[in-house]
């Protein structure tokens, strides 16, 4: 369900249920310094988006029904099956359809994985049948000091604030104490550093017309216009020095098994573990399944735990099979 925007409230939360990762160390990154309202609001973290000029008003529900997770002992993965919200536009009652619109064409499958000290996000099947351009956001950060240093693969980027830059094949980055894996193969990514501004009568209308200011670094994938089939992976590694994410990428104790239409599947070696998408029935690794779900799973000696979810609560029974 999308974020409500009534009564002058939640005047920018377009995509704050769209998968968004609030990701934080010490809790407070994005209240302190009055950081919401600085925010680019379009680029929220985690999100799949399609760059577009959007008004506030009216909420609603998706048209898929693939969302939701698993855990097991402190571990898990979740997913949604993506696609555009339909806003009730100036109806009091959401199960109204008379006024009905749906504000985009974007569709994409979303998967997150939760290990020791990662979290994995990898994203599939990115459709827009639009002129606009589609961006996947991996990090908006409210930086600590304006000239906080970011690293690629161990060299420093300019702390410069404007600096904006295409960074090619990457295998890691790390700022300000969050650090990002791209997996072997390497990612392109967009990056900008800049001071941004906002006053929180821009998000609701009663409140204070202040202006504030932050210093913002952020990072994005960009699909393109008339995406087709765009796909991206990252994870996520909070508190890591630019040190530790060089060992981390050097050592790569994350594998991806699958990562298309039909399955999205991360292991981790240290924890012997695998998280499992199945966005239809399918094999990978150690089990198969009949239908939709989602499992997490892992090997400690000769136990196996195993989790399992029907994430569209379609039918009250699947069928997963252990192939040894």
């Amino acid at each position: 369900k999308s974020a409500e925007q009534v009564n002058g409230e939640g005047l920018k939360s377009w995509f704050l249920s769209d998968g968004m990762t609030y990701i934080v160390k010490e809790g407070n990154e994005y209240y302190r310094n009055n950081v919401w309202p600085t925010l680019d609001w379009t680029r929220l973290p985690g999100t799949t988006v399609e760059q577009k000029s959007r008004t506030a008003g009216g909420y609603g529900f998706g048209s898929q029904t693939f969302v939701g997770g698993t855990h097991a002992d402190g571990y898990g993965a979740a997913a949604m099956d993506f696609a555009a919200t339909k806003y009730q536009r100036g109806a009091n009652d959401w199960t109204r359809s008379d006024t009905v619109a749906s504000v985009s064409c974007l569709t994409a499958k979303k998967s997150y994985f939760f290990f020791d000290d990662e979290v994995v996000a990898l994203g599939s099947d990115i459709n827009c049948s639009s002129a606009n351009p589609v961006e996947t956001i991996a990090m908006q950060w409210p930086l600590s000091t304006a000239d906080a240093p970011l690293y690629v693969d161990g060299m420093a980027k300019p702390s410069s604030l404007g600096w904006n830059a295409t960074l090619s094949n990457m295998t890691w980055a790390q700022a300000d104490g969050l650090g990002y894996y791209f997996f072997p193969g390497g990612q392109t990514l967009k990056a900008k550093r800049e001071l941004r501004s906002g006053k929180w009568s821009d998000l609701n209308l009663g409140e204070s017309t202040t202006v504030y200011t932050n210093p913002i670094l952020t990072l994005w994938f960009d699909h393109g216009t008339f995406a087709t089939g765009q796909t991206y992976r990252y994870a996520i590694l909070p508190g890591k020095s630019s040190t530790e994410m060089a060992g981390y990428a050097a050592s790569a104790p994350l594998s991806i098994l699958a990562h298309d239409g039909r399955v999205h599947a991360v292991k981790d070696h240290l924890l012997n573990a695998v998280g499992a998408i199945f966005w239809a029935a399918d094999s990978v690794d150690l089990v198969t399944v009949d239908r939709p779900c989602i499992l997490f799973y892992r090997t400690e000696g000769n136990v196996l735990t195993i989790a399992a979810s029907d994430p569209t609560q379609a039918t009250s029974t699947f069928h997963v099979t252990i192939n040894e």
